[in-house]
């Protein structure tokens, strides 16, 4: 019979043999006659054909949080401080380990573990008592022995095959001796949290935004987050005498878009997080389109009438002189425009911006 990888016939005997091999993926004590087939089998290409892939039915996406956290992919949670990284990522691994609804997101019941790897016991267990306890939820803190220093550690591979769902908090903790704006040492940590879902686990790492905070996003090299299946970003606005949290995916590799604003009640325990995407989220996405499109008009504007491109003094004195916003804000909003809307180029101490060949300029 002919090969899947056109490379040569085998024979059914061995087409068989291989057969069983994938699907056991185990081997029994071999005769001549079958160590002869598993030599055929190693022999074969890793490759597969495209057709023969296709044939095959395509698996569905399954969630543990409904269209934020998908099962078995790499999720990076960054924001500054006092945006309730902890708080949230409790919450949800409260919710998953029981199998609660979300803010009326469904959930994927699952067993969970929490890295505390820099909180102290005190205040972690206060949390976690306002939070409360599952049967489901497991706990792992730093004070105690054997905690991992790196991604590597071997217990931590233990743990992804007995947890689908592991939360880092924080990611910088299991950093050791690396250098987060090094791109090769990120990509080996990527390449570590890529690891630990072999096993069916979704990892969920908390991370840091730079230093500038003009900026947002993560810290450190992009090939962090070049590594992960999603990017999520915290943003605390407060609006109409509202304390919000806009949660945002400025990388996703999957079709559902996890972006939300979620409004936040502070009781004496904890912060209580409620769904105003409907509401406040509305105003506040069609405010921040209404800004970009106003930023392309202004980059737009100069390069026709400087008759050269602008760099960022440029745009920030003319977005002020307009009002559209505040020079640390039109920094951010040219940061969150990068790529998608205009891209720009070091120029000096300053940065260079032009429209992107298909942004639909005003």
């Amino acid at each position: 019979m002919p090969s899947q990888d056109g490379l040569r016939p085998i024979s059914p005997a061995v087409a068989l043999c291989n057969a069983n091999a994938e699907r056991t993926h185990e081997f029994a004590p071999l005769t001549a006659e079958c160590s002869q087939r598993r030599v055929a089998a190693s022999d074969r290409p890793p490759w597969r054909n495209s057709l023969v892939l296709l044939a095959e039915p395509i698996p569905e996406t399954k969630y543990l949080l409904d269209s934020v956290l998908p099962s078995e992919a790499v999720i990076l949670l960054s924001g500054r401080e006092g945006t309730l990284k902890t708080w949230l990522a409790l919450d949800w691994a409260f919710a998953i380990a029981e199998g609660r609804p979300w803010l009326g997101r469904a959930t994927q019941a699952a067993s969970v573990l929490f890295l505390n790897a820099e909180m102290p016991i005190n205040l972690f267990r206060t949390r976690m008592r306002a939070i409360g306890g599952a049967e489901n939820l497991h706990i792992w803190e730093w004070q105690g022995e054997r905690f991992p220093a790196s991604l590597d550690d071997r217990w931590l591979k233990e743990a992804a095959r007995k947890h689908q769902f592991i939360v880092l908090d924080t990611l910088k903790r299991f950093m050791t001796r690396l250098d987060e704006n090094s791109s090769t040492d990120m990509a080996a940590i990527t390449e570590a949290l890529r690891k630990l879902t072999r096993y069916g686990a979704t990892v969920l790492a908390l991370h840091h935004a730079p230093k500038d905070p003009a900026k947002l996003g993560y810290r450190g090299s992009t090939e962090l987050g070049a590594g992960v299946d999603i990017a999520l970003t915290l943003e605390r606005v407060e609006r109409n005498g509202m304390d919000l949290l806009q949660l945002t995916a400025p990388k996703t590799r999957y079709p559902e878009d996890p972006r939300m604003t979620l409004r936040v009640t502070r009781t004496p325990t904890r912060p209580i997080f409620e769904d105003a995407t409907g509401e406040a989220g509305t105003q506040a996405i069609n405010e921040l389109e209404a800004k970009l499109e106003g930023l392309e008009g202004i980059i737009k504007n100069l390069t026709e009438r400087e008759g050269r491109k602008p760099n960022q003094s440029d745009i920030i004195r003319a977005a002020q002189s307009q009002g559209i916003a505040t020079g640390n804000t039109v920094q951010r909003l040219l940061n969150q425009g990068e790529g998608k809307r205009w891209r720009s180029e070091p120029k000096g101490k300053s940065r260079e911006y032009e429209l992107l060949p298909n942004c639909p300029a005003p």
